[in-house]
């Protein structure tokens, strides 16, 4: 029941963090995606235990900082990537909905999509580092390598929980 609302919500704040020219507005819809999520990651942490995220928090923070770094050298490479980023996305989530009516394999799925997130961390601060440096840019940059980075964590959470199992 929680996910319905959380997506909606999520959804929202995306579309308005991204159409939005507007600093306030664009805070407004940053909020719209980060606090909802926060409910779901509490969950996820009484769910799998503090250690669990903790260490989960440790890779995905190091990996996310591997990726700022290589964007930071080749920022050109990963400015170039994002229609490649995004067709590998719908690819791998429509592979993953069939994968999981099928009954398997979401563990490869979970690292594939956990990859293409490090690539989105690195082409989405590539996009930020050229974009004019106003309030607008750095909330709508801020909002885009939280989901960036969110959803690496849950992916690899997701993996290290269902290896557990």
């Amino acid at each position: 029941m929680i996910l319905i609302p959380y997506v909606v919500l999520a959804l929202a704040g995306v579309l308005l963090n991204t159409f939005s020219h507007k600093p306030i507005w664009s805070f407004v819809g940053y909020n719209l995606v980060v606090l909802p999520l926060g409910l779901v990651l509490s969950a996820l942490v009484a769910e799998e235990g503090a250690d669990a995220v903790r260490e989960t928090f440790q890779i995905t923070a190091a990996v996310a900082a591997g990726m700022l770094l290589l964007s930071n050298w080749k920022p050109q490479l990963f400015s170039r990537m994002g229609p490649c980023l995004l067709g590998s996305l719908l690819v791998a989530l429509a592979a993953e909905v069939v994968t999981y009516f099928l009954g398997g394999g979401l563990q490869i799925m979970n690292a594939l999509v956990a990859l293409i997130f490090c690539g989105y961390i690195g082409y989405d601060w590539a996009r930020a580092q050229m974009r004019p440096k106003t309030a607008d840019n750095a909330i709508d940059s801020a909002c885009a390598l939280y989901l960036d980075i969110i959803n690496l964590l849950l992916r690899v959470l997701a993996s290290r929980s269902r290896r557990r199992d």
